[in-house]
C-alpha cells in the first residue's frame, strides 16, 4: 500500500506542476504578445500620422501644379525616349534570347564577310540589306556574343541570325557575280 501511495503522490505532483508551468507559460506569453501589438500599434500610428500630415502638404493649389508639371515633363521624356528606341517596323538588334521568341517569325542565318559583303545560306548576295537587317546593325555585332549578331525585323517578321566569316566572300563563293557598269 506503501508504493501506490508513493506512486499516487508522484503522479498528483508532476500533475501539479505541468498545471502550474502551463498557467506560468501561458501569462508570460500573453505579456509578451500584448507588448508587441502595443508597439506595433505605436509604430503604425505614428507612421499614418506622418503621411496624413504629407497628403495635407501635398494638397496645397503649389504643390499639385508643381507634381502636374513634373508628370508632364516625365511623359514627354518617357515619349521621346521611346520614340528614339522603338522602332516597330524596322529592323531591331535583339538579345540571342529573344531570337526565335516568336513562333510566327521565320528564322534566317546570314554571313557577313570580311570585305563587308553580306550574303545568305545559299552564299547569294543580299541586295536589299539595309531592308532586311539596317546597316545600322552591323554596328552592333559581337556586342552580346563574339562574332554573331541577331536581328528582328517585324515588317517582314523574320528574325535574322548574322554570323561573322573573317573570310573574304570571294574565297568562299569563288567569284563576285557580274555587275554591269563596274569595271
Amino acid at each position: 500500500m506503501n508504493k501506490v501511495l508513493y506512486f499516487g503522490l508522484v503522479i498528483g505532483a508532476a500533475v501539479a506542476g505541468a498545471a502550474v508551468a502551463l498557467y506560468y507559460a501561458k501569462d508570460t506569453e500573453r505579456k509578451r504578445a500584448d507588448e508587441e501589438i502595443a508597439q506595433m500599434r505605436e509604430y503604425y500610428t505614428s507612421k499614418e500620422e506622418k503621411n496624413t500630415h504629407a497628403a495635407k502638404a501635398s494638397t496645397t493649389p503649389e504643390s499639385k501644379n508643381k507634381k502636374s508639371q513634373e508628370m508632364r515633363d516625365y511623359q514627354k521624356i518617357v515619349k521621346e525616349n521611346y520614340e528614339q528606341k522603338h522602332t516597330p517596323d524596322g529592323p531591331t538588334v535583339i538579345a540571342p534570347d529573344e531570337f526565335g521568341e516568336n513562333p510566327g517569325y521565320d528564322k534566317l542565318s546570314m554571313t557577313l564577310y570580311a570585305d563587308g559583303i553580306v550574303a545568305d545560306e545559299n552564299d547569294a548576295i543580299v541586295e536589299d540589306m539595309n531592308d532586311c537587317i539596317g546597316f545600322e546593325s552591323l554596328a552592333h555585332m559581337g556586342e552580346y556574343e563574339p562574332d554573331i549578331l541577331y536581328v528582328k525585323n517585324d515588317r517582314l517578321r523574320v528574325y535574322y541570325e548574322i554570323t561573322r566569316d573573317l573570310r573574304q566572300y570571294e574565297e568562299v563563293a569563288g567569284s563576285l557575280p557580274y555587275s554591269p557598269g563596274v569595271t
